[in-house]
């Protein structure tokens, strides 16, 4: 080897050296923090997670099941819900659209966790088309599927959206069908949101992080009668005859600021300088601050109502 060469390789591993700092972290003034997860619909009964933050190197378990769970309405108790998995809440009683309802957690050792938020009201889907669009069309490769949806927004007050896309799929060699969802990433990443000119959807600034739903404010629409939104599917095209299945979703303002952040911090884990694509546990980008309602934790109460239509193609 040259001198010059052994030189410059010399030199490269100092600078690569150099720019690995190491932060000594005591982590025993690290205190946990109540985490409490519910979304709410009309459709089912109450189910409530709670846990704490934990250290990655912590290998205790995070949730919690000696906590007490309640649910209030104007300030009048409906439920106390019962334990079923460990860290897992369930209730009897199903939630109604417009009432505001309050969420109390008492973890032993820890303030109290509230919470409030509303079902905000269904808005109905009035038309969904699905076009197989061939590898020569913009954004598809090889092929995509182009998706428009249109619905009934209401004008006098401010909504929020979200879409969801599936259908059932028929098992090669058999009558039995199994749930696929054709927008949002699979376990495999065989199929996920491709791409969408639609200045509503632009005007989100979520594109970039890859969502694995369509969720956007009604700023833009208003005045539009019915409203419309458009965007492609990656991956997954109709075949065999099976209709995709379009769910849209009113969301309350919480859960649509929960939703935009989440989706920020999942992608940014996906950004490994080596190369691998798995996000694992250690995180190779400056972490995010999730959006959160829970007052004294984190985590996210909020309520969504949703109607269905099948997509014509």
């Amino acid at each position: 080897m040259k001198i010059g060469s052994y030189f410059l390789l010399l030199l490269v591993g100092i600078v690569i050296y150099g720019c690995v700092k190491e932060i000594q972290l005591d982590t025993k003034q690290i205190a946990p923090i109540p985490v409490v997860n519910c979304l709410f619909t009309p459709d089912s009964t109450w189910t409530v997670f709670v846990a704490t933050t934990k250290l990655l190197n912590d290998p205790g378990t995070a949730l919690i099941s000696n906590a007490i769970v309640s649910i209030y309405a104007d300030n009048q108790l409906i439920e106390n819900l019962i334990l079923g998995q460990a860290g897992q809440y369930k209730g009897y009683t199903k939630p109604q659209i417009g009432i505001y309802y309050t969420l109390k957690v008492q973890i032993p050792g820890f303030p109290e966790v509230t919470s409030s938020d509303a079902i905000p009201q269904p808005v109905a889907v009035i038309h969904a088309t699905a076009k197989l669009k061939e590898s020569f069309e913009a954004h598809c490769d090889p092929a995509c599927t182009a998706m428009l949806v249109q619905f009934s927004d209401p004008v006098s007050i401010e909504n929020f959206y979200e879409i969801e896309v599936y259908r059932y799929r028929r098992i090669f060699g058999s009558d039995s069908l199994v749930l696929e969802y054709i927008l949002g990433s699979t376990s495999s990443g065989s199929a996920s949101f491709g791409t969408s000119t639609d200045p509503v959807l632009l005007a989100e600034g979520d594109l970039e992080y890859v969502p694995t739903t369509v969720f956007f404010s009604d700023g833009l629409l208003a005045g539009n009668a019915p409203a419309t939104v458009t965007f492609d599917l990656g991956g997954i095209a109709q075949s065999g005859g099976l209709n995709a299945i379009v769910r849209l979703r009113s969301v309350s303002k919480d859960y649509y600021l929960f939703r935009k952040s989440w989706t920020r911090h999942f992608n940014r884990q996906w950004i490994n300088p080596n190369g691998s694509a798995a996000p694992g546990t250690v995180f190779y980008t400056p972490p995010l601050d999730l959006t959160t309602n829970i007052q004294g934790g984190l985590g996210i109460f909020a309520g969504f109502s949703s109607d269905t239509i099948v997509a014509i193609e």
